[in-house]
């Protein structure tokens, strides 16, 4: 569970860093960057929160 809060809060860090990056230079890449690990993010936190009701849910139905 730390495993994925950090990996979790590592790759926003990252997808803000990458847009303050972009803000200070104007470099496209960097704001494409971001916007791919931040929708990879989302998708991979949605999962990982889906799975998570989907086992306490199991849990209290036995």
């Amino acid at each position: 569970m730390i495993i994925a809060r950090f990996l979790v809060f590592g790759a926003l860090g990252f997808s803000l860093l990458g847009l303050v990056m972009y803000m200070l230079t104007g470099d496209k890449r960097f704001q494409r960057a971001a916007l791919i690990v931040l929708k990879w993010t989302l998708f991979a936190s949605l999962g990982f929160f889906a799975v998570l009701i989907g086992l306490n849910l199991s849990e209290t139905a036995t």
